[in-house]
């Protein structure tokens, strides 16, 4: 299992950058657009794995997904807030991903099965589709 969880990390590590890099060029919108449908497909294909090799490649490209919508959300949030509220809007974010962790402890708690747990873990991110419909394009990012 720490293999599965070092290939995650690494799916952590490479989303940064990937996703970065498109946001950079395509904006970010369109990668909020993108992430969320990869991201979603991924982990509840994880949840139906059917061997270990699936579930870590699968579970990497979450991984990957979740890095990109967190810093995607992260510079479209600071890029929208004035000078003075941009800290406040960065730690308010970081608070919530803190609360989304020790929702998910609630969730492992009383979720047993592992598979079970997997799909649940995806529904939140189903959530997220509509968010890209909801907000603009970054002003910084159309300006550059």
């Amino acid at each position: 299992m720490s293999l599965c969880q070092s290939i995650f990390y690494l799916g952590v590590l490479s989303g940064a950058f990937i996703f970065g890099v498109l946001a950079d060029r395509y904006g970010r919108r369109s990668v909020f657009m993108a992430a969320p449908i990869l991201g979603f497909s991924s982990a509840v294909l994880s949840s139906f794995a059917p061997n270990f090799l699936i579930f870590c490649s699968s579970s990497a490209v979450t991984a990957a997904c979740i890095a990109g919508m967190y810093q995607t959300a992260f510079i479209i949030g600071i890029e929208f807030i004035g000078g003075q509220w941009r800290v406040w809007c960065g730690n308010i974010h970081s608070i919530l991903f803190a609360v989304g962790a020790a929702v998910l402890c609630l969730m492992a708690y009383y979720v047993r099965d592992w598979r079970q747990l997997q799909f649940v873990i995806a529904l939140p991110v189903a959530f997220t589709l509509s968010y890209p419909w909801l907000f603009p394009e970054s002003v910084r990012w159309q300006v550059s």
